[in-house]
């Protein structure tokens, strides 16, 4: 009834938010009276622990990627959450891992788990943005082209950067000895930054579709009220509708690629299914 009175007074983006977080609040409380019979409730019980550490290590990337504009940031973020409580949950941050981790026949994380941590990351990654936009005055750091490159070749390099993530992420999960976990998510973190600086003169990359969806969010809520605060910036703010699908869409492209070059590489560790 509450959220109902709520919705019916709504006038704005920001209000919208915060009555999708206050209905997701209510969700969250009555869990377990409206999803107690269903599987994908139990598997959300059993790894609760593993997605506060996911959600929370998603929130802090895209806040680095929103607050600094440097081009080693976020990978040099990856590497330390890794290394702090990657061992919590895995260390994903990124639905693009998730993806890759689901893909490839390693039998690294189930799909109900995945589904979960994909659920957690989003909303994570909007929280965040959301704190952002509430908490910091100041324009987000811009996710677009850079040195009028296009928009083609700035997917490409968000794809290529997501395809070496994913396989340097699988081949070092892949190790049976126990440090190889840890690594994966140190050496992501190098890799991302290595393509970050890389490819700094084409693109600002971010390899990871929450963090672009959060540079969209930020976008949509600071172009209505920028000139009400005065803040002037120079350049495209945050992520301007027409790049979104450069970097929603091309991490996940990038993700397959990689999980099949990985697959194509080591098929001893692929699991049949069908034994």
């Amino acid at each position: 009834v509450i959220l109902i009175m709520t919705l019916s007074k709504l006038k704005g983006i920001q209000e919208v938010v915060l009555a999708l977080l206050f209905g997701l609040i209510t969700l969250i409380v009555n869990a377990d009276y409206l999803f107690s019979h269903t599987r994908l409730y139990k598997v959300f019980k059993v790894t609760w622990n593993a997605l506060c550490y996911e959600a929370a290590g998603t929130a802090a990337l895209v806040l680095v990627s929103l607050s600094v504009d440097l081009p080693f940031a976020m990978g040099l973020a990856m590497a330390v959450l890794s290394a702090l409580v990657g061992s919590q949950s895995g260390g994903h941050y990124n639905p693009v891992v998730t993806l890759a981790a689901l893909q490839s026949g390693q039998n690294m994380i189930r799909q109900n788990a995945a589904i979960l941590y994909g659920c957690a990351q989003l909303v994570a990654g909007l929280c965040a943005a959301y704190l952002y936009c509430l908490a910091i005055p100041y324009e987000a750091s811009a996710l677009a082209p850079a040195n009028d490159f296009s928009s083609g070749a700035a997917a490409m390099v968000d794809a290529a950067t997501a395809a070496a993530l994913s396989f340097v992420v699988l081949f070092l999960a892949s190790w049976k000895s126990r440090a190889g976990r840890p690594l994966a998510g140190m050496a992501a973190g190098g890799v991302v930054t290595a393509m970050q600086i890389g490819g700094a003169a084409v693109t600002k990359i971010s390899a990871n579709p929450v963090v672009a969806l959060a540079h969209l969010v930020v976008y949509f809520f600071r172009e209505g009220f920028v000139g009400k605060a005065e803040i002037h910036v120079h350049g495209p703010s945050s992520l301007p509708p027409k790049f979104a699908a450069v970097y929603i869409v091309a991490p996940f492209l990038g993700a397959v690629a990689g999980t099949l070059a990985f697959r194509a590489l080591r098929p001893d560790l692929v699991v049949d299914k069908s034994k």
